[in-house]
C-alpha cells in the first residue's frame, strides 16, 4: 500500500494541528494575568443580651399629680363666643379642665359644666345665673355661701355622690324652683325640707329611697308640684305621708320601675287632692 505524504492531508487536519500548537504557545506563555479582590467586611459585633429581657418590665414613673381644676375666666369667653364678659350669657363646658375669674360675667345666665370637678361654692356670685349644671362633678358636700346664688331656679346635681346633709346647704338658695338629684345613691333624706320654700319639681330618680322617713321629708316641701321617684325603692304610700296637708300642691307622680306590687299600697293617693298625673 502506497504511503500518504504530508501534501494529501486532508483541510480539517490543518485546523487541528494549528488549534494544538495555540494551545502549547498558551501553555509557554510567561505573562499570568490574576485579579485580586477586596475581603469581605468585619460582621457588626452584636449585643451579648436584649436591652430588656423577656421577663423583666420597665419601671414605671410615679403618675403626676392631678391638675386643679378651675374655671379661668377666658375659657367662659371661649365657650360663649364673645370677647367681653358684659356679652356671655350661656356656656356649655362639659368635660373641660376648668379660677375664678367669675365677677365679671355680669350677664351669664346659663352654665353647663358637667363632667369637671368644680366647687359649688365657687360659682355662688354668677349675679344673674338662672340655670346651672354640675352633675357628674365628684360632689360629696355642698355649702352655699350667705348671698350666694342669687337669681339662680334651676340645678341639676344628678349622678354625683351627695349627703343627705349637704341637700340641707339647697335651702339657702332664695329662687330655686327646680333640682335634680337623681342617681347619688340617696338611702335617706334631711327630716324637714319645709325651708325650700319655693321648690316646685324635684327629680330623686334613680336613688335608693323607700323609707317612710323619706316620705314625710318630702311631704314637708310646701309648694311642690312635679315629683320624681322612678327606679327606687318604694314599695307603696304610708298614709302618714298625706296627712296634716303634705303634697297638697303636687299635681305629677312618677313612681315608675319601684317595688309596687298591690294597687292597695297606692291608696292613699287618693287623698292628692290636686294630682293630675299617676305614672
Amino acid at each position: 500500500m502506497a504511503k500518504v505524504e504530508g501534501s494529501a492531508l486532508k483541510g480539517h487536519s490543518h485546523r487541528a494541528i494549528d488549534a494544538l500548537a495555540a494551545l502549547e504557545d498558551r501553555a509557554n506563555a510567561s505573562s499570568v494575568w490574576t485579579m485580586e479582590l477586596d475581603p469581605p467586611p468585619r460582621p457588626v459585633p452584636r449585643r451579648k443580651r436584649a436591652f430588656i429581657m423577656p421577663n423583666q418590665i420597665a419601671p414605671q414613673g410615679p403618675p403626676p399629680p392631678d391638675a386643679e381644676v378651675v374655671l379661668d375666666g377666658f375659657v367662659l369667653l371661649e365657650a360663649c363666643r364673645v370677647e367681653d364678659p358684659d356679652e356671655a350669657e350661656k356656656a356649655v363646658l362639659e368635660g373641660c379642665a376648668i379660677t375664678e375669674d367669675l365677677s365679671f360675667f355680669k350677664k351669664l345666665t346659663h352654665l353647663d359644666l358637667g363632667d369637671n370637678r368644680v366647687q359649688f361654692a365657687a360659682l355662688a356670685y354668677l349675679p344673674v345665673l338662672i340655670e346651672l349644671h354640675l352633675d357628674c362633678n365628684g360632689l360629696i358636700s355642698l355649702s352655699c355661701p350667705a348671698g350666694g346664688f342669687p337669681c339662680l331656679e334651676v340645678l341639676n346635681l344628678s349622678y354625683n355622690g351627695l349627703a343627705p346633709e349637704a341637700i340641707s346647704a339647697l335651702a339657702d338658695i332664695p329662687h330655686l324652683r327646680q333640682l335634680d338629684l337623681s342617681k347619688n345613691e340617696l338611702t335617706s333624706l334631711p327630716a324637714d325640707l319645709s325651708a325650700f320654700a319655693v321648690l316646685q319639681s324635684l327629680n330623686c330618680e334613680h336613688n335608693l329611697l323607700g323609707l317612710e322617713s323619706s316620705w314625710l321629708a318630702l311631704g314637708s316641701i310646701p309648694n311642690l308640684r312635679s315629683l320624681s321617684l322612678g327606679h327606687n325603692r318604694v314599695d307603696g304610700l304610708p298614709p302618714r305621708a298625706v296627712a296634716d296637708g303634705a303634697f297638697s300642691e303636687l299635681t305629677t307622680f312618677d313612681l315608675t320601675h319601684n317595688q309596687i306590687l298591690h294597687e292597695e299600697a297606692l291608696l292613699p293617693v287618693l287623698q292628692l287632692g290636686e294630682l293630675r298625673t299617676l305614672l
